[in-house]
């Protein structure tokens, strides 16, 4: 495979230990893509522990495929070196100190960075995985203005203005600052329902963009409605739904990891993305933002 260009190889083999985290899929994929990142860029290789948090997953086998792969270029490449070193450069109780700490690392946003270089290796590996699952795709990639909302566990918790905390947080990007989700506190960047009528805009505009687009609605199961009279999709596979959320030209993303998790692995063309604090940290809003998505709050 293809190792990434730095201009001084390194003296002695370094070992990237790479850690999860005690949250849900999304959370853990983008915890685990920074820190893959993070080692491909410095060309350190990367030690997991086997049964890692969702290592049974589409989304996590191939991205421990991709480590075998990057791990074995790496061997031969390095064969000869002797001395080593482990490093860790998570912290396993902040997610926005260790995806902002590889972004300034990097001064790229971290999508952008996964779709030149990793994304070639890792999405055919996502098909094969999912066709071993027999998951099927029930709209068109092409001709649907795909949307997810992120009700369930936090469906009444308050909205907020995410310009505050992703505006903190680029701030400290921008000039070069350590992020640390206690810096700003859980208020004004957590994951939220987004207002009906704030998804109802972004939809409109999709729609004059993309007219005769069909909008489909991907949102947890439970007993409770959407708000919105468009055909809905729920699954009780998180897998599978955040695979369809991969799997359509234009989506309008809800306030969470889960949905921020689908920029690396997906197709989308067309973004709209809200504003918050964890986008932030992830490279967009930046000065290091390379994704030209449509950003809302």
């Amino acid at each position: 495979m293809e190792l990434f260009p730095i201009v001084k190889p390194p003296e002695k083999k370094v070992f990237l230990k790479m850690l999860d985290r005690c949250d849900r899929l999304g959370t853990n994929l983008i915890n685990y893509v920074s820190q893959i990142i993070h080692a491909y860029n410095n060309h350190y290789f990367i030690l997991y522990k086997p049964h890692m948090n969702y290592c049974d997953t589409i989304f996590v086998k191939c991205l421990i495929d991709f480590i075998h792969l990057y791990n074995s270029t790496l061997k031969e490449k390095y064969a000869n070196i002797e001395e080593c070193q482990e490093l860790v450069i998570c912290n396993e109780s902040d997610l926005n100190y260790t995806t902002s700490l590889t972004v300034r690392h990097l001064k790229s946003d971290l999508i952008s960075y996964f779709k030149q270089y990793l994304y070639k290796y890792i999405r055919p590996c996502l098909e094969s995985y999912a066709l071993e699952k027999s998951y099927n795709i029930p709209f068109d990639p092409k001709k649907t203005i795909l949307v997810h909302l992120r009700l369930e566990d936090v469906m009444t918790w308050p909205n907020y203005d995410g310009r505050i905390c992703s505006g903190h947080y680029a701030w400290l990007i921008n000039n070069n600052e350590k992020c640390e989700w206690s810096c700003f506190g859980w208020k004004y960047n957590r994951q939220t329902p987004l207002p009906t009528e704030t998804i109802q805009y972004q939809i409109d505009d999709a729609l004059l963009k993309y007219p005769g687009y069909e909008v489909v609605i991907i949102t947890s199961p439970g007993n409770y409605g959407t708000g919105f009279s468009y055909r809905s999709i729920r699954s009780n596979d998180e897998s599978l739904d955040l695979y369809l959320l991969c799997n359509s030209e234009v989506i309008i993303l809800s306030r969470s990891n889960f949905s921020l998790s689908s920029l690396f692995f997906g197709i989308a063309k067309e973004v709209y993305v809200p504003m918050w604090g964890h986008l932030a940290c992830i490279g967009p809003c930046t000065k290091f933002d390379n994704c030209n998505f449509n950003y809302f709050y």
